[in-house]
């Protein structure tokens, strides 16, 4: 029996792929390469890009190339749209229209196709009062049909495109930008539905290019509007490049970029051989983990402990009964299931705080924020909520970033610091056998966990004191990975990420790359609507 196909569908038009190489050249002109795979149906007669509002620039030059090497013939007039299939075949040519340009292509035969579309524009890149830069639409909305991929590649010819001399941000569809190779990758991960479109914003620092058309204004204005609408944070103050890189862990205050050698120094006159250094069995420096934190990134450098920092006072609330478990409906049967409860923070107004004590409030109005008006945290809500508002997270981040300059630390301090890991890490060396005091244990176990070693402790503690299991319901949870522990477990590995999640999307929000935003991008030149096939 023959199958009969809709003639709707038969003759359809597919754009499997669509990779665009932009080449800059020093003074800011482009040749823009396009690459389309296509299936090609038997309907209409040409293929075309729409590229307007050139705001001061031009298309200098067209030439289009098959899959067979066949090139094709550039007509110098202006291109008659109104002619047949064969009449357009191996032949291209630029139709100007009211609003800009139209780069069209005969169509020729039907099938699996590969069109190579070369142009030239002036002036992509234009000077402004504080840096270069351009923001560009490089693919129209509303092409047909639909591209199913899209690659956008920008490089410099005779030149690197890196973080350090640029800052990149893409809107109009769902992808990420990022900087590979010396050069700007934008690459989208859904086809180009729903009025989706390519647009790139691209800052660069003078000297970088020398472009031969200026703006009489500052760059930062077009950054500003291209955010509108964007999920990108709003525009900076002046100081946002030190707070990227206190963000990103790069910059402390004056001690985390310290080299190795001035960290051994600092060691030896503190800690004297630390070989020689002995126990400390009592909770160090009071207790405060922030500063506990800061001490051990003075002496061994990096900022890898900031999670394990959030981990920390996880514990504690856990410990303070500030997280509790409860029975709760889930899912969409509302079944009865275990999870997280967390109190209504309340905290004394107007009282005097240290850095640990406000850092340990933020992260408890963070959880009780996530879990939303019924204050029960489900799966995956903490993850979510820091997601989404990871902008609004970055004070709190700032605030487990805090550092201390070597001078301003105590001897007996990190005497304390330092000496209670080592005990902790030598646990099962120690001759004990019974629980003195609970509420020290208790501590102990924050503390490891600060130390990246809480796994490890919580088997010692087992193996040394088991009766001390039995009394610790949490330590025993979640060294036993029952529901309980598995929910305590969870909670710490995904509260450890927020350091990571935030400084990621703070360092997008700048320039630095990531994952592209639907909204915004306004402003742009170049692009418009339709284009595909027709």
């Amino acid at each position: 029996m023959m199958m009969v196909v809709p003639l709707s569908i038969a003759a359809q038009h597919t754009l499997h792929d669509l990779t665009v190489n932009v080449e800059l050249t020093d003074k800011g002109h482009a040749t823009i390469t396009e690459v389309r795979q296509m299936t090609v149906s038997d309907e209409g007669t040409e293929g075309y890009i729409v590229i307007g509002n050139l705001n001061g620039s031009r298309i200098v030059s067209m030439q289009v190339t098959d899959e067979t090497g066949t090139k094709y013939v550039t007509e110098p007039d202006d291109w008659d749209v109104d002619r047949s299939r064969a009449e357009k075949a191996n032949r291209c040519g630029i139709h100007s229209t009211g609003s800009g340009y139209e780069l069209c292509w005969g169509l020729g035969k039907s099938g699996e196709r590969t069109y190579t579309i070369t142009y030239a524009i002036s002036n992509l890149v234009k000077a402004y009062t504080d840096a270069d830069g351009f923001n560009f639409m490089f693919v129209a909305r509303n092409i047909k049909p639909v591209p199913q991929h899209v690659k956008v590649i920008i490089s410099k010819k005779n030149g690197a495109i890196n973080d350090e001399n640029a800052d990149i941000w893409a809107f109009g569809h769902y992808g990420n930008i990022n900087f590979q190779d010396s050069c700007i990758v934008d690459e989208t991960t859904s086809p180009l539905d729903n009025g989706a479109s390519v647009i790139i914003l691209s800052r660069f620092n003078k000297g970088l290019f020398h472009p031969e058309d200026s703006v009489a204004k500052s760059f930062d204005t077009v950054i500003e509007k291209a955010k509108e609408g964007s999920d990108y944070a709003e525009e900076e103050e002046d100081d946002s490049w030190i707070k990227m890189l206190i963000g990103c862990g790069v910059l402390g205050i004056g001690y985390v970029g310290l080299t190795k050698y001035r960290r051994k120094k600092l060691r030896k006159k503190l800690l004297g051989d630390e070989k020689l250094l002995p126990w400390y069995r009592d909770t160090p420096v009071k207790g405060q983990l922030l500063r506990a934190n800061s001490i051990m990134k003075a002496l061994y450098g990096g900022d890898s402990t900031t999670g394990n920092l959030m981990s920390a006072h996880i514990l504690r609330l856990i410990y303070q009964q500030v997280i509790t478990i409860t029975m709760a409906p889930y899912g969409r049967n509302n079944e009865l299931k275990k999870m997280l409860a967390i109190k209504t923070p309340n905290y004394s107004s107007g009282a005097a705080m240290t850095q640990d004590e406000e850092l340990h409030r933020e992260i408890h109005q963070l959880l009780y924020d996530a879990a939303g008006d019924d204050h029960i945290l489900q799966p995956k809500e903490l993850k979510r909520y820091i997601k989404d508002n990871a902008l609004d997270l970055e004070p709190l981040v700032d605030l487990m970033n805090t550092t201390i300059s070597g001078k301003f630390i105590e001897p007996k301090d990190a005497q304390q610091v330092v000496g209670l890991k080592k005990f902790l890490q030598e646990f099962t060396l120690t001759n004990e056998r019974h629980v003195e005091e609970v509420g020290l244990w208790k501590e102990y176990l924050v503390f490891a966990t600060l130390f990246g070693i809480g796994d490890q402790v919580r088997k010692d503690m087992k193996q040394m004191c088991p009766e001390y299991m039995e009394m610790d319901n949490v330590a025993k949870a979640m060294v036993e990975g029952n529901e309980e522990g598995m929910l305590f477990n969870n909670l710490i590995v995904t509260s450890a990420a927020t350091h990571g999640i935030v400084s990621q999307a703070v360092s997008r929000s700048r320039g630095s790359g990531g994952s592209s935003s639907f909204g915004g991008g306004g402003g742009f030149s170049g692009g418009g609507s339709g284009g595909g096939v027709r």
